[in-house]
This record gives structure tokens, C-alpha cells and sequence, in this order.
């Protein structure tokens, strides 16, 4: 019990005035010397992290090179708060050195030239990236090698993420994160790749952020997609989240799943009123809220009929008669005005 007591005694006084530094690392900003810059690398030279975090808070010219040396410390906490400094500072004048870090032996250091290489989306970085991927043990860095091969968005991890995507041995996250990657390539053979796991087991809603992802060059792919049977439950969302004006005659079309109808409201074109209108009175269900609201959002006059039907009718559920009303505040037509009073 002694022994116990003495080892508890020691770890506290021996780390209270680390603490006690940091303490005052924190306070130099909010009570500036003559020259706080300099007293901040001080403790930075000391070993102190979070001298680091409050450098990030400065302009001045001395910081980055102060940063860049404390990388050479034996204090893979002190190593890894500079990176996340660096990072959020957009500094890569250290890419380099950093990029050899990638096999750091501290899991802390590693994640976080990882993550820098993603955030700055340093091109140098992407073969060291891939060939982390077949050596990294550890799920989560792996996770994030994955999603910072995506955020840089090169080709070249094209080959390395599909491998990942379809090798059923990686656990679920590791190969949902190389989907999503795989969209940020902005590739087509990638937009193929996702397309041909609609009935795997990488759930609906990844593969279909994973395509929304590529962007711009994904669009035509994805509406021949759309054409077919097979690939229609993942392409029609995916067109949906990608959509603008130029998409609305496809999404009225198409009136088959909650993506498009929040498409839809995200849009506002007058051009949905009527096929909505038609949908209200024909096929109300499941979406019936939704189609609602856009009426209401777009506030065009030739709603308001349906509309003022849609509320007054006691055989629909209250909580659509009332979204029913509130659009009809937001038309403002006085031909509700008296169906509202009743």
C-alpha cells in the first residue's frame, strides 16, 4: 500500500510542473509580455504542446520556422500537436519532412501526418499514402489514410481504394471510408466501380454519397445508370444530390425517393408545380409532406387550390393539413384566407 501510495505521490508532483508550464503557456497571450512570441517558442523549445496551439493564434514570421524545429523533439505529443498546428495554419514548407513521417512508430504522430497530407492535399504524399495502406495495422490511421488518398483526389489511389472497397476481410468503416474516397477521385472508371456494388454489402446511403461525391463528371454516367433497373436505387439519390436547375425535368420524373424531393426544395423551380400538384392529388403518401413544403417554398399561385382541398379535407392526417396551412401562409393568396378561418 506504501508502494502504491508513493508511486501515486510521484506521478502527481513530477507532472505537476509540466502542467503548471502549460498552464502558463495558455495565459501568455491573454497577458502579452514585451514579447510573447518569443516567450511562447520558449516553451515550445521546452516541450510544452500547447506553446504550439497558441503559436497557431500568431502572425508572426518566427512561428513556422520555431514549429518546423520542434519537429526534431523526442515528444511524440509535442510532434504531433505541431503537425496539427501546421495543418491549420496551411503551412507546407515542411511537407517534406512530414511525408517521411508517415511511418512514425507513435500512432499520435502518424494520424496526424495523415490527416495533413488529406487537408493540404500534398500530391507528393499519395505513393507513400498507398503504400501505408498495405503496412498500417491499425484500423483507424488505415481509415484515415484512406479518406487523405480521397481529399487529394489522384488518380494514382485509384487501383489501391478499389482493392480496399472489395476485399470483404477490412471491416465495415475501412471500406465505406474508400467508397467515399473513391467518389473524390472525380473519376469515371471510379463512378463504374461504385455503381457495380449496388448489391454488395457497403450500405445504400455510402454508395450513394460515394457518387454525389464525384461531382459534375459523375452526371451522365449516372442518369444511363438511371435507365437501368438494376442501378436505378442508387443513381436516381445520387443525381438527386448532385442536381440544379438544369436537373429539374429529370427529378419530376423521377418522383420516387426522399432525395429528390429535398433536391427539389433545395431548388425552388416553378417548373415542379405542376407535376407536384399532380402528385398530391394522385399518389400522396410517404412524401406527401415533402411535396407539400416545396409548394409552399416555391409560392406559386397554382398551388393554392390543391392545396386549401389538402387542409380543409378531415379524411388526410392533421400534421399534413397543417403543413397544408402553413404553405398557404407562406403563398400569402387571399383565396386561403377564409378556408384558414374556418
Amino acid at each position: 500500500m506504501r508502494v502504491l501510495l508513493y508511486s501515486i505521490l510521484t506521478v502527481f508532483f513530477v507532472g505537476l510542473p509540466v502542467y503548471s508550464r502549460e498552464k502558463d503557456a495558455r495565459e501568455v497571450l491573454n497577458n502579452p509580455q514585451d514579447d510573447p512570441v518569443a516567450e511562447l517558442i520558449v516553451y515550445l523549445e521546452e516541450g510544452i504542446p500547447t506553446a504550439a496551439e497558441w503559436l497557431r493564434e500568431t502572425d508572426d514570421p518566427r512561428a513556422v520556422p520555431a514549429l518546423i524545429a520542434a519537429l526534431d523533439q523526442d515528444n511524440e505529443y509535442v510532434i504531433s500537436t505541431v503537425i496539427n498546428t501546421l495543418e491549420y495554419i496551411q503551412d507546407t514548407s515542411a511537407k517534406d519532412k512530414l511525408i517521411s513521417m508517415l511511418g512514425y512508430d507513435s500512432y499520435d504522430v502518424r494520424f496526424a501526418a495523415v490527416q495533413y497530407m488529406g487537408t493540404l492535399r500534398v500530391t507528393e504524399a499519395v505513393s507513400p499514402l498507398i503504400a501505408l495502406i498495405e503496412t498500417e495495422q491499425d484500423d483507424v490511421p488505415k481509415s484515415r489514410v484512406i479518406r487523405s488518398l480521397g481529399d487529394i483526389g489522384d488518380a494514382r489511389a485509384l487501383r489501391c481504394l478499389v482493392k480496399v472497397l472489395k476485399d470483404t476481410t477490412e471491416i465495415d468503416y475501412v471500406r465505406e471510408n474508400s467508397a467515399i474516397a473513391l467518389g473524390k477521385l472525380g473519376d469515371r472508371r471510379a463512378v463504374r466501380v461504385l455503381l457495380e456494388m449496388v448489391d454488395s454489402d457497403i450500405p445504400r446511403y455510402v454508395l450513394i454519397d460515394a457518387l454525389a461525391a464525384s461531382g459534375e463528371i459523375a452526371m451522365k454516367p449516372l442518369k444511363k445508370a438511371a435507365r437501368n433497373g438494376e442501378y436505378r436505387s442508387i443513381a436516381v439519390p445520387a443525381i438527386a444530390q448532385l442536381a440544379d436547375r438544369r436537373q429539374v425535368r429529370f427529378l419530376v420524373k423521377n418522383l420516387e425517393c426522399y432525395e429528390v424531393f429535398r433536391a427539389l426544395l433545395r431548388i425552388g423551380d416553378r417548373r415542379a408545380v405542376k407535376p407536384l400538384i399532380e402528385y398530391l392529388e394522385n399518389r400522396p403518401g410517404y412524401y406527401t409532406d415533402y411535396t407539400i413544403r416545396i409548394l409552399g417554398e416555391i409560392g406559386d399561385r397554382r398551388a393554392v387550390p390543391v392545396l386549401i382541398d389538402y387542409m380543409q379535407n378531415t379524411n388526410n392526417e392533421v400534421r399534413y393539413r397543417n403543413t397544408a396551412a402553413v404553405a398557404l401562409g407562406k403563398i400569402g393568396d387571399r383565396r386561403a384566407v377564409e378556408p384558414m378561418l374556418e
